[in-house]
């Protein structure tokens, strides 16, 4: 997964899906996962213990939400 200041962009083997920051509905998070809500149903699950810095992550995710 890649995020850059003007969408988020996941890749896989055969496929690539970009997704722009307005088309992300709602931020959330628990003790392990950050979850980017791109529906009421389906959501960008990013794992905590991946991140270098949650915290920073965490803050960059929210400067890109749109209210």
């Amino acid at each position: 997964m890649i995020l850059t200041e003007v969408e988020i962009t996941e890749s896989t083997a055969t496929d690539e899906i970009k997704v722009k920051w307005s088309g992300i509905q709602a931020f959330k998070e628990d003790d392990e996962y950050f979850y980017l809500y791109n529906s009421s149903v389906s959501a960008y699950i990013l794992p905590k213990r991946e991140l270098k810095n949650a915290d920073d992550v965490k803050d960059y995710l929210k400067s890109h939400m749109i209210n």
